[in-house]
């Protein structure tokens, strides 16, 4: 029995269920009641609680999570606008699904039981699709990730989540992922003589404005922060159009935008015409080819044509990279492409590879772009230049498409030049495009130009006049390769035809929900399948990677699959049939049996440190850089397994040296005391015509102490240690750098 004062405190919390003695037929749960009431829970009152408690608390929580909408609402009209997005992305629906729940509760008998099946059945079917997905995360266009001895593997649960989100499901809410076209179709192009022609099926005026030419733009104009895009627009010259009077465009201009009314389109040619291009030479102070070492050693090259069996044009190459794609992404998002590329691997005419253990070595771009186009995380020297340089001073046509209107050269090593004067870009290439990626349609004129929903970070469809940004940069592609090919066998220097080097950048895999990527899909397999069906692999090596996987959203942040497939971007190389057979006659060891490097190197811990030597090698061939092949072979040997236990890189002297490697069984039959790479390669020089026997040149240090390495540098100093096993005239010589160096960066300057 409750005390009067109980009585009124109940009251109190629930007026709406008191009673004045009624009995419980008559009583009306919501009923109010006079002030003669005596404000008491009773009978039938506590009973219909008992009864529908679970109606009640469901009310009470539906009645906070409107309150949780409306006080977000109200917040968000203080917030920014994407943040605000943000908000309303995650509140809104899940309060939606929550009401949801609650109706379906409170209106279908036995709701619970319902849903506990329902509970099952998904749980079961989500742990069977996971088991598949985490099957094929191994599975590649012809091959797999293997289990193998001696190999690295992942470390941690790799257990992929996230393909059980459906495409889309993480950007849904962001909008169509389609680009909404053009009020009005123009038809426009440039002909030969470089007249520009315009159709615009409508009585609007047409103006055309001439985009800048950016490759001979200084360092200091192609400033990322609102500097390179304000620059391009204040470049940009309008001209009006008519039929009446043709408009000429400039040797050198790109691109130009077509607009007719309300209607944009973009007009790119490959200007000035391959046969107007002159052979250029490099000035001698920056001249790649005059490398001290590789000039004081003669020994330090070997001609392949003395020891191939096969024809040895020199190779094309293009190169296209998509930032921030893991392996498994790739096949995730790109499954047209992923199928035109199974397709390129073609015996007889070419050969596709792919690496499975292909590692980033840093978190973002620039540290994997850095290893990959110059050898160097960190430039040993000032006035570094990228990979495409060095292709150009050997004669071949170097052209590249910025899609995101930066200019790599200027982010990553432009703060390593004396002078912000400095062209790069004049220096390097032959042909660029880049200002139809700094129009403001696409690239914010000002602010943030890397936001969620504007810009080459989007998560929104990345949409240009009626078309994706990416299509007006294939566009260029396709008119690279016409006019680079068209034109191939005129374009003789000392009898010898001139190649080209192709690099392009894409940047739609890096946003965070991941699900952007998809929108590339169709043009990177149309390009895919023109490139085979051309003929082009014959004489081309194509290479499409990734820097890194992807390194932001839910899976990155919360899941150790995320963390993996940021480590393993995605790399897939095809190489014509003559490169193949070439390295085909110096099979290696693989498990238990003898394959081809290609095929081995699949399954071998890689990196872009890996990758930029590959570019150096083909831009020499055939020609073969002791030197550069000696500081970038791949870890293979038992002897190098072994070495890399070393816990020290740095020992006072041979003696020291040849002591450790025997504590570590590592053969030394003969060791030659050498400071640089070059007098070991004069030593092997020296010993190759008689030595019957492998014969290990170990690099003394200068160094009169051991050298204390952190164990995390030590980790990467290990990428530098390597075996090299070359065949010339039946004789073995395997070379084991040791480089015994204090500073990593130090390691590639040799």
């Amino acid at each position: 029995m409750r005390s009067q004062s109980e009585s009124s405190n109940s009251a109190l919390l629930f007026p709406a269920f008191s009673t004045t003695g009624q009995d419980d037929a008559s009583v009306k749960p919501y009923q109010m009641f006079d002030k003669q009431s005596s404000y008491a829970l009773q009978g039938g009152n506590l009973t219909y609680i008992h009864e529908h408690l679970g109606i009640i608390g469901a009310q009470v929580l539906v009645s906070v999570l409107a309150l949780t909408v409306v006080t977000v609402m109200l917040y968000a009209c203080r917030m920014r606008c994407v943040t605000r997005h943000i908000f309303m992305a995650i509140y809104i629906p899940l309060n939606i699904a929550l009401a949801t729940f609650y109706v379906m509760w409170s209106k279908i008998p036995n709701f619970l039981n319902y849903f506990t099946i329902v509970l099952f059945v998904g749980g079961l079917s989500a742990c069977i699709s996971l088991l598949h997905y985490r099957h094929i995360f191994d599975s590649g266009a012809l091959g797999k990730f293997e289990y193998l001895p001696g190999e690295c593997t992942w470390i941690g649960p790799n257990i992929p989540f996230v393909d059980l989100l459906p495409a889309g499901a993480q950007n849904f809410w962001a909008g169509s992922m389609y680009c909404k076209q053009e009020p009005q179709r123009i038809v426009a192009v440039v002909d030969k003589h470089g007249v520009l022609h315009v159709d615009c099926k409508s009585n609007s005026s047409v103006y055309i404005d001439i985009l800048p030419e950016t490759r001979q733009w200084p360092l200091w104009r192609k400033n990322l922060w609102n500097i390179y895009n304000v620059e391009v627009l204040n470049d940009i010259i309008r001209l009006p159009y008519t039929n009446k009077q043709p408009l000429v465009l400039n040797d050198t201009t790109q691109a130009v935008v077509v607009r007719c009314g309300t209607s944009s389109k973009i007009v790119t040619r490959v200007s000035p015409p391959i046969d107007k291009l002159p052979l250029y030479t490099p000035p001698p102070k920056s001249d790649t080819r005059n490398i001290k070492s590789t000039i004081e050693a003669e020994t330090a090259w070997l001609h392949a044509s003395s020891i191939a069996h096969s024809r040895f044009n020199r190779p094309n190459v293009i190169y296209l990279m998509i930032d921030a794609v893991s392996r498994r992404q790739f096949y995730r998002r790109l499954p047209k492409s992923a199928k035109v590329l199974k397709g390129l691997h073609r015996p007889g005419t070419n050969r596709l590879t792919e690496l499975f253990r292909y590692h980033s070595v840093g978190f973002s771009t620039e540290n994997n772009t850095k290893a990959m186009y110059t050898g160097e995380i960190s430039p040993s020297k000032p006035n570094p230049l990228p990979i495409w340089a060095y292709y150009r001073d050997r004669g071949y046509v170097t052209a590249r498409v910025e899609t995101g209107c930066n200019d790599w050269a200027k982010e990553c090593i432009g703060g390593y030049f004396e002078s912000q004067e400095y062209s790069i870009g004049n220096r390097s290439l032959d042909y660029e495009l880049a200002s139809p990626f700094c129009l403001p349609e696409f690239y914010p004129r000002s602010g943030n130009a890397f936001g969620n929903f504007k810009g080459p970070y989007s998560i929104t469809a990345r949409c240009l006049y009626g078309r994706y940004v990416h299509d007006w940069a294939f566009d260029y592609l396709y008119q690279l390769r016409d006019e680079l090919r068209s034109q191939l066998s005129n374009r003789q220097v000392d009898n010898v035809a001139r190649p080209y080097m192709i690099t392009a950048v894409f940047l739609e895999g890096h946003e965070g929900t991941g699900e952007v990527l998809r929108t590339v899909d169709d043009a990177l397999s149309a390009f895919l399948k023109d490139i085979r069906d051309s003929g082009e692999l014959e004489d081309t090596v194509f290479i499409l990677s990734a820097d890194h996987g992807l390194h932001m959203g839910l899976n990155f942040a919360f899941l150790q699959n995320g963390r993996i497939e940021h480590q393993n971007p995605f790399f897939a190389m095809s190489v014509p049939e003559p490169l193949y057979q070439f390295a085909e006659k110096y099979q290696e060891l693989h498990g238990n049996e003898k394959v081809s490097p290609f095929a081995a190197n699949e399954q071998r811990l890689t990196t872009p440190f890996e990758t930029y030597h590959t570019f150096r090698a083909l831009a020499d061939w055939p020609k073969i850089d002791l030197i550069c092949e000696a500081a970038a072979a791949i870890r293979t040997s038992d002897t190098f397994r072994k070495s890399a236990k070393i816990a020290r890189i740095a020992f006072a002297s041979t003696e020291t040296t040849t002591a450790h490697a025997s504590r570590k069984n590592v053969e030394i039959t003969e060791v030659i005391e050498a400071n640089s790479i070059v007098t070991a390669l004069a030593a092997i020089a020296a010993v190759r015509k008689t030595a019957v026997h492998t014969t290990y040149v170990v690099l003394a240090s200068p160094y009169t102490t051991p050298i204390e390495i952190d164990p995390i540098v030590l980790e990467y100093a290990k990428l530098y240690v390597h075996s090299i096993s070359i065949t010339f005239q039946r004789v073995n010589i395997a070379l084991l750098v040791i480089i015994l160096l204090s500073k990593l960066s130090s390691v590639w300057a040799l």
